[in-house]
């Protein structure tokens, strides 16, 4: 946060990588949500592969006349990139790229720094390290799995509604977190089912 803070007035570009399931978006998000009342513009942009096409979801002042009328989305790349350096030039912006997994990508929607006001801030997630290693991405940091304390804690969360399971399910919590290995989602997946057959493994409300 320190580093991407609005507060600065540097254009600064932040990567956040790891394996899938690890948190990145829910950890970019967050960020993004803090920061977003600060900017000119913001809009978070999901890359579908499959279908070579650029999403701008979740716009806070991206008026309409900045985006398509087909749900926000850019046909591809190119259109992207062409919206960003016609029509946003000069401004404030903060992006979040969500599941990046080409270098060109950030190319196309970051493009040069000069496309974009003083002080704005991209925020880049993806599975794949080398795409950050980059000299336009200022930072990256990489998230790791949660170790056994913290997957028990959020297993249980989700699982029992409790930081820590009653003894009789340590076994089973152990097996679960293990299956997990260490992965937020996993977790939080495995857990919620586990809730939800309460009936079968005798956990009552």
């Amino acid at each position: 946060m320190e580093m991407i803070g609005a507060g600065t007035s540097e254009t600064r570009i932040i990567g956040i990588h790891g394996m899938g399931g690890i948190g990145k978006t829910t950890a970019a998000k967050m960020i993004y949500n803090k920061l977003s009342h600060d900017f000119d513009i913001v809009a978070f942009f999901k890359i579908f592969e499959k279908h070579q096409k650029v999403m701008a979801f979740n716009t806070y002042k991206l008026s309409s006349s900045l985006t398509s009328s087909k749900q926000n989305g850019y046909k591809d790349i190119h259109e992207g990139t062409q919206m960003i350096k016609d029509r946003l030039s000069n401004k404030r912006v903060l992006f979040l790229l969500d599941d990046v997994e080409q270098a060109n990508h950030i190319d196309a929607l970051v493009g040069k720094r000069d496309w974009l006001g003083k002080g704005s801030k991209i925020i880049i997630t993806t599975r794949k390290k080398d795409i950050l290693e980059v000299p336009e991405v200022d930072y990256s940091y990489e998230l790791s799995a949660m170790d056994v304390d913290q997957s028990l804690q959020l297993f249980s969360k989700h699982a029992f509604r409790k930081d820590y399971p009653l003894d009789k399910y340590i076994g089973q919590s152990k097996r679960a977190i293990g299956i997990a290995g260490g992965l937020p989602l996993a977790l939080e997946i495995i857990g919620s089912l586990l809730c939800h057959t309460k009936r079968k493994c005798g956990i009552s409300h």
